[in-house]
C-alpha cells in the first residue's frame, strides 16, 4: 500500500512538472530593466502551493542584492517591491549623450528569480506616469532565435518648453549560460556602433542593451524586424519610451518576448476600453511582424500583404481585428497617450501601454489575474479602472467562469466568421470591469485574455498567461490550408 502511495505521489509530481513545461509557469526567470524603467518595480508572484524563492538583483559583476520570499496558502499572489534603479541599464533616455553608457556593452545588470516550486511571475514598472506590466516567462521557454517586435522611436520638439527629445525603440538580451555568443542583424542604425550586424559574447546574467539610433533621414527608427540568434537560450525584452499623442505624456512600455517558434497564426485583438474622457483622443494601433518568409496576412477577411521575415505592418485599431497569417507572426497592441496629438487636451486617466497578444493556438483554459494594486503599495486608487477582455468559443459561453461563477453570457458579443481567411470557429468577446483584486478565470475550452488598467495619466497592460506547447497540440482549432478561396475543413 505504501509503495502504491509512493508511486502515486511520484506520478503526480511528474504530471505537474510536464504541465509546467507547457505553460508560463516555472522555477527560474531572467529579465532586465531597460533604460527609463527606473525607481520602483513590483514583481507579482503567484503559486497554487506553498513555496519559497529568492530574487537576485545583479548590480555589478561583484554586487548582488537578494530578496527572499515565501507564499503560504491561502495566499495566492504576493507583491515584491524592488529598487529598479539599482539594476536599470543606462541607455539613451531623452537624447542626452551622457546617458549612452550601456549600449551594446555586456553589463552584469539583470534580475534573476528562482523558486522551489513552479510560480507565475509578472513585472510592473510601478511609478506614476511611466507604468507598464509584462508577463515574465520561465527559463524553459527561452530560445536561440528571436525576431523583435517593438514600438517605433519618436522625435519631438516641445514648443512650450523649448526642448526636443529622442524616445528610443529598444530591446535587451540577458544570457542564461556562460560564453553565450550572440549575433544581431538590425534593419536600422544602432546607438553605440556604426554597423548593423554585430556579434558579442555574454556571460551568465549579463545583459546587452540595444537601441535604435535616430538620424536626420530617420528620426523615428524602429527595431521591429531585428533578428537575434544565440548559441544558448537567452531572455529578450522589447519596448520603448512611447509617445502616441501630445509630448507631455510619453510612457515607458515593454514586454518580454518569446522565440520565433513560439508564435502563432491566429490572433484576435480587441480595442481597449475608453477611459472617462477619451472621446476626443487619438486611435490605438496594433503591429504585425512576420517570423518567416512568404507569410501572407489577412485582417478581418481581407488579404493585406505578403511579408518576409522581419517585415511588419502597423494598423489603426478598430473595434476588433481578426488576424490570420499563413506562417507564424507576432502581434502587439499599442495604446495611445492620454492627450491628443494635435492639442493639449488631457484625459486624466490612461497612457500608452504595450501588449504582446497571445495567439489562439496558445490560449489556456484557466488564468490567474492579479490587477495592479497601487503605486508602491501606498495608493489603493492608483489604478482605479481595471479591465479584462475575453475571447471565447461561442459554444462554451455557459462554461466561462470568473471566480467559479458563470459570467453572464449576455455580456458577450459575437465575432464574425471569415472562412476564406482562417477563422472558421464561432467566437464571442466580452469586457469585464474590476477593481484591484486577485481573480481566477476558467473555461472548459481554451480562451484568450488581455488585462489592463488606467490611473491618473498612467496605464498598464499585459497578457496574464499562455501555453508554451506546440501549436498543433495546445489548441484543437481547425487546421488551415494555404488557399485564397477556402481555409476551413
Amino acid at each position: 500500500m505504501r509503495y502504491i502511495l509512493f508511486l502515486s505521489a511520484v506520478l503526480l509530481l511528474c504530471v505537474q512538472d510536464v504541465y509546467s513545461q507547457t505553460t508560463h509557469k516555472g522555477k527560474e526567470f531572467y529579465f532586465a530593466v531597460m533604460s527609463v524603467q527606473r525607481r520602483y518595480g513590483c514583481l507579482y508572484v503567484s503559486c497554487d502551493r506553498a513555496t519559497k524563492g529568492v530574487v537576485y538583483l545583479h548590480r555589478t559583476n561583484t554586487l548582488t542584492d537578494t530578496i527572499h520570499f515565501s507564499i503560504t496558502p491561502p495566499q495566492t499572489t504576493i507583491p515584491i517591491k524592488i529598487d529598479a534603479e539599482r539594476v536599470e541599464l543606462q541607455g539613451g533616455a531623452q537624447g542626452d549623450a551622457t546617458y549612452f553608457k550601456d549600449n551594446l556593452i555586456p553589463r552584469k545588470r539583470s534580475v534573476y528569480v528562482r523558486a522551489d516550486h513552479d510560480i507565475e511571475l509578472s513585472y510592473l514598472n510601478d511609478i506614476s506616469h511611466y507604468s507598464d506590466r509584462s508577463l515574465l516567462y520561465p527559463l524553459h521557454s527561452y530560445g536561440t532565435d528571436y525576431t523583435i517586435i517593438a514600438p517605433p522611436g519618436s522625435h519631438h520638439y516641445n514648443v512650450g518648453n523649448n526642448f526636443q527629445r529622442h524616445l528610443y525603440s529598444q530591446c535587451v538580451i540577458v544570457a542564461t549560460e556562460n560564453n553565450t555568443q550572440i549575433t544581431i542583424e538590425s534593419p536600422v542604425n544602432l546607438i553605440g556602433d556604426n554597423e548593423r550586424n554585430i556579434t558579442a559574447r555574454l556571460q551568465k546574467g549579463e545583459s546587452y542593451l540595444i537601441q535604435a539610433r535616430p538620424s536626420p533621414t530617420d528620426t523615428t527608427p524602429d527595431l521591429t524586424g531585428l533578428r537575434i540568434r544565440s548559441s544558448s537560450p537567452i531572455s529578450v525584452m522589447s519596448g520603448a519610451y512611447l509617445f502616441l499623442g501630445y509630448l507631455k505624456t510619453p510612457n515607458d512600455v515593454f514586454e518580454q518576448l518569446l522565440p520565433s517558434n513560439l508564435y502563432g497564426q491566429h490572433y484576435i485583438v480587441v480595442d481597449p476600453a475608453l477611459s472617462p474622457r477619451e472621446d476626443v483622443l487619438d486611435p490605438n494601433f496594433y503591429k504585425i511582424v512576420a517570423m518567416t518568409d512568404t507569410t501572407t496576412v489577412y485582417v478581418n477577411g481581407n488579404k493585406i500583404d505578403k511579408l518576409r521575415r522581419g517585415e511588419f505592418r502597423t494598423f489603426t485599431m478598430e473595434t476588433y481585428s481578426l488576424i490570420y497569417a499563413t506562417n507564424p507572426i507576432a502581434v502587439i497592441l499599442l495604446r495611445h497617450s492620454s492627450t491628443n496629438s494635435k492639442t493639449t487636451i488631457i484625459d486624466p486617466y490612461g497612457d500608452p501601454f504595450m501588449i504582446d497578444i497571445s495567439p489562439q493556438e496558445y490560449w489556456l483554459n484557466n488564468y490567474s489575474v492579479f490587477t495592479a494594486l497601487s503605486k508602491q503599495f501606498d495608493d489603493p486608487l492608483h489604478f482605479p479602472y481595471n479591465y479584462i477582455d475575453i475571447v471565447v468559443p461561442t459554444s462554451a459561453l455557459n462554461q466561462m467562469k470568473l471566480n467559479d461563477k458563470v459570467i453572464n453570457k449576455n455580456l458577450f458579443k459575437p465575432l464574425p466568421l471569415f472562412p476564406s481567411a482562417g477563422f472558421c470557429q464561432e467566437l464571442s468577446y466580452a469586457r469585464i470591469t474590476t477593481g484591484p483584486d486577485s481573480l481566477q478565470l476558467n473555461c472548459s475550452v481554451p480562451f484568450g485574455i488581455s488585462c489592463y488598467g488606467y490611473g491618473s495619466t498612467d496605464a498598464y497592460g499585459y497578457v496574464p498567461g499562455r501555453s508554451m506547447n506546440n501549436a498543433s497540440l495546445s489548441h484543437p482549432i481547425v487546421k488551415t490550408s494555404v488557399s485564397d478561396t477556402t481555409m476551413c475543413a
